[in-house]
């Protein structure tokens, strides 16, 4: 895999452990991790619906790329 590849596939695994941490905890039964919670989530609720985009333009890049690479053959 490229390193684009890899870099996206590890910020989406983190969005998602950390999304689903905050689901399995009951964060506000312990007031430092609920802090951190209400400073990071917004955060990560940008970055959840950021990460599509940035998903679909380096899909389409690439198959956009390797289009050109068959028509120069």
């Amino acid at each position: 895999m490229e390193k684009k590849s890899k870099i996206l596939l590890y910020i989406s695994f983190f969005i998602f452990i950390y999304w689903f941490w905050t689901k399995l905890i009951n964060l506000y039964d312990y007031p430092a991790l609920g802090a951190i919670y209400e400073l990071t989530a917004l955060i990560f609720l940008i970055a959840t619906f950021l990460m599509q985009f940035l998903l679909l333009y380096c899909g389409l890049n690439q198959i956009f790329q390797q289009r050109s690479k068959l028509f120069l053959q």
